[in-house]
């Protein structure tokens, strides 16, 4: 799930969240109304895994797996 970090259990939808490893193909999804999406990966969601997280208007969000069942929160992009 992706939340607010600055609006109390705001979820966003819209969001684009890829899980990538190296030499594998990575998987990307959007996130629905709820602010959840399902990624069917291939791979081992372990700690050789990332998972990175980018909304228009909020700052990126890149982390290291293990990821399956957490849940996330961006902030809005500084001008």
């Amino acid at each position: 799930d992706i939340l607010s970090a600055t609006v109390k259990d705001k979820r966003i939808e819209g969001v684009s969240v890829t899980l990538q490893r190296n030499g594998a193909q990575s998987v990307s999804g959007t996130t629905n109304a709820s602010g959840s999406v399902n990624l069917g990966s291939t791979f081992a969601d372990d700690q050789d895994a990332l998972l990175i997280v980018k909304k228009e208007g909020y700052s990126n969000l890149v982390v290291k797996c293990s990821c399956a069942g957490m849940t996330y929160a961006i902030s809005p992009a500084m001008t």
